[in-house]
């Protein structure tokens, strides 16, 4: 199952045209303080493996999300993600915290975590508790990514160093970023067809 959390009907139409499966959207979680409670959200209804998904995260491959929750299964990891800091230059969050503009999640196995989330010193986001948690409690899989040259846009790779899915950011800023993330999502296009 896909969730995302868009609150942009046109780049939801963007993001889904690509995927293999419609995404649940959950608009009414639409602010960005929201997000720890959209993450809980979507852990608490999933009954497997699920996929989180921003409606600025277009993936062109989805053979390799299918190969990569097939590798997190095998090797009993709870989810993935890239870190919030030290692989994007302008995310320096923290090591431990995934940014969720992309995730797999075990909701299973997840699930009983909820409960035992704790504030953390480091609150810089709203999902930095959970994550943290889930660092510590659960089996985390970091995913590496590069810039590409717009110096902002992500290209994320999965557990086998192959790129799957492009990421634009700055989706509620989309009507003064409407070129470069329509860029992004013309690239993952591309990408896609070959």
């Amino acid at each position: 199952m896909i969730f995302t959390r868009s609150n942009n009907d046109q780049l939801y139409d963007m993001m889904q045209s690509l995927l293999p499966l419609p995404a649940r959207k959950c608009d009414w979680f639409n602010h960005w303080t929201d997000a720890v409670s959209y993450l809980s959200f979507i852990i608490q209804q999933g009954e497997g493996w699920i996929v989180n998904c921003d409606n600025d995260c277009f993936i062109h491959n989805w053979s390799e999300v299918q190969a990569l929750i097939i590798y997190m299964q095998e090797n009993g990891y709870t989810h993935c993600g890239m870190r919030d800091a030290g692989v994007s230059p302008h995310r320096n969050n923290d090591h431990e915290v995934m940014n969720p503009f992309f995730n797999v999640f075990n909701a299973p196995a997840l699930k009983p975590l909820l409960d035992s989330i704790v504030p953390c010193e480091n609150n810089i986001e709203p999902y930095n508790a959970m994550f943290k948690h889930f660092h510590h409690a659960g089996k985390p899989l970091y995913l590496d990514a590069a810039t590409l040259s717009d110096g902002i846009s992500t290209h994320l790779m999965s557990h086998r160093k192959t790129y799957f899915a492009l990421h634009s950011w700055y989706s509620r800023e989309y009507n003064s970023q409407k070129q470069r993330i329509d860029n992004v999502y013309e690239t993952a296009k591309y990408y896609r067809s070959i």
